[in-house]
């Protein structure tokens, strides 16, 4: 069932996939190529062959949290939204194993981030006097 969704679409090196800030419709699965996450000129990270992207948007319904931009000659499996809920929506269906790969991602994602944070705060912090000041100020306010 899940093979009939969908439509493939190719991107060229450089070209913009996704846009930071616009509204997303679809889920993209790499099926060659690779892509890189980059937001307000940070360089989050490369997806590649497998991997997805644009669920974040495509589940909560907010604009677009970062731009994807296609590292070479790039080819993805894009499905929308309304296909996605038909096919988790149907009983006959693995949606659950969908909906849990996709959950599983994007924990991964997010512990990813919370490391990557957890490290620059600890290169920023000069003096945990400073910090506990800090901290004092931001609880009094």
């Amino acid at each position: 069932m899940i093979e009939k969704m969908g439509k493939t679409e190719r991107y060229s090196e450089f070209d913009i996939v996704l846009k930071e800030g616009a509204v997303n419709h679809f889920l993209y699965i790499i099926i060659w190529g690779s892509v890189s996450v980059v937001q307000e000129n940070t360089h989050l990270g490369i997806l590649k062959k497998g991997q997805h992207f644009g669920e974040m948007s495509l589940l909560d319904g907010q604009l677009i949290a970062a731009n994807v931009v296609a590292n070479k000659d790039t080819t993805v499996w894009m499905i929308s939204h309304t296909q996605i809920m038909d096919f988790i929506s149907h009983p006959d269906s693995n949606g659950e194993r969908v909906l849990m790969a996709l959950s599983k991602q994007l924990c991964q994602r997010l512990r990813s981030t919370d490391t990557a944070l957890r490290e620059a705060n600890k290169r920023n912090i000069i003096d945990e006097n400073q910090l506990n000041s800090f901290l004092s100020e931001l609880n009094s306010s």
